[in-house]
């Protein structure tokens, strides 16, 4: 008597990377880490580097924010922190990596006197370190 298979059954998740997966393996869906969602594996990233899996409007968002911070030199993965290979980054944005520099708030900046009232207000000095909270 053959066994019936449930119909509840969870897909397993592909090991293979995204040129090696089959037209099975792109039906089947995982749950993007990032934002918990259901995501079939052909609209997913799979990192060279570390082979861990993304949504890609999940992996571009992180490469955007690493982009943006400033801090970053090159793109890592969200899970491991490992770099993102150069054609990685290009698969996801269509373009290489691009940091941008840190915004630095200059010595010398002058707080006006309606926000300074403000401060003043709403806040009292720490009596550890004397910084307004």
């Amino acid at each position: 008597m053959p066994s019936a298979t449930p119909s509840t059954a969870t897909p397993t998740l592909p090991m293979e990377t995204g040129t090696q997966a089959t037209s099975l393996h792109k039906q089947q869906q995982f749950v993007c880490y990032m934002c918990c969602d259901k995501v079939s594996t052909n609209e997913s990233i799979i990192l060279t580097a570390c082979n861990h899996r993304g949504c890609k409007a999940c992996t571009t968002k992180w490469i955007q924010k690493q982009e943006g911070s400033g801090q970053a030199i090159t793109a890592t993965c969200p899970y491991c922190r490992a770099s993102i290979d150069d054609n990685d980054v290009i698969a996801v944005l269509g373009r290489p990596f691009k940091q941008r520099e840190a915004l630095a708030r200059p010595d010398n900046e002058e707080i006006d006197d309606l926000t300074l009232q403000w401060l003043n207000d709403q806040t009292t000095p720490c009596p550890g370190c004397g910084s307004r909270v």
